[in-house]
């Protein structure tokens, strides 16, 4: 209401209802609002991306994400967060979207504790498998675990009867050996601040010069919505044990 334009944190709210009414202030102001899922300008991503647009795999038939932190977030952190799904797996569920374009419309996912922190009591988990199914028929199979010993582990194929595309791991370095034991390389590049570092750079480059140009910001506080409601479906789907429709689809 006071004119000011904003670049948001994801997720934008915890609440399905809290996010609706940011969507119509926004559309009442007319003020640019990003939200920051910066892995859409990672340069691997837009390459994968471009090749989709152009046809290289035909549509997207099963999209395969793998996402798995280092470590776990300090419990002060979970406690306010929403947990997994809202806090770390809706980057991924944003990224399906994205790739797939186009709206999801039931979710499956199971879920539970393989680490040694107590998340029970915060009504969260550590380790998630989570299937999409879109609209137009598409998949799309995410696992995500804070337990990764090995590092950073980011890897994503889009499939389609053209061929599939992926992006691999970035690695700590270009060094690689042999010797009696194996091919032994670098492990996967340690968290998110080196993995996507010019993801972040990226996107707020977008930000403003969207600001400078006049140009709506290409992630919108609809697309906030619909992976908000993905991720609370993903959450019910846990405690239901059940697939979930999508709580609301993204405003067009």
């Amino acid at each position: 209401e006071a004119g000011k334009h904003i670049f948001c944190e994801k997720p934008i709210d915890l609440s399905i209802a809290h996010v609706k009414k940011v969507v119509e202030t926004i559309e009442a102001t007319g003020i640019h609002f990003m939200v920051g899922f910066n892995r859409r300008f990672d340069p691997h991503v837009l390459q994968l991306k471009n090749a989709i647009k152009n046809g290289k795999t035909g549509s997207p038939q099963i999209v395969k994400i793998t996402s798995r932190d280092p470590g776990p977030p300090p419990l002060d952190y979970i406690k306010t967060s929403g947990g997994l799904f809202l806090d770390m797996a809706i980057h991924d569920f944003d990224m399906a979207r994205y790739l797939v374009a186009d709206e999801v419309v039931r979710v499956h996912s199971t879920g539970t504790i393989f680490g040694n922190l107590p998340l029970a009591q915060y009504e969260d988990i550590d380790t998630a498998v989570t299937t999409l199914m879109f609209k137009g028929g598409a998949m799309a199979v995410i696992d995500n675990s804070r337990n990764s010993c090995y590092g950073y582990d980011q890897r994503i194929e889009v499939f389609g009867a053209k061929g599939m595309y992926g992006t691999k791991n970035i690695v700590e370095d270009a060094l690689f050996y042999r010797d009696g034991e194996g091919y032994h390389s670098a492990r996967p590049q340690h968290f998110f601040m080196e993995r996507y570092a010019d993801s972040y750079r990226n996107i707020i480059h977008h930000f403003v010069e969207g600001l400078i140009n006049e140009k709506k910001p290409s992630i919108t506080a609809q697309d906030g919505l619909a992976a908000l409601s993905i991720a609370l479906a993903a959450k019910q789907a846990v405690k239901q044990k059940q697939a979930v429709d999508t709580i609301h689809p993204a405003i067009n």
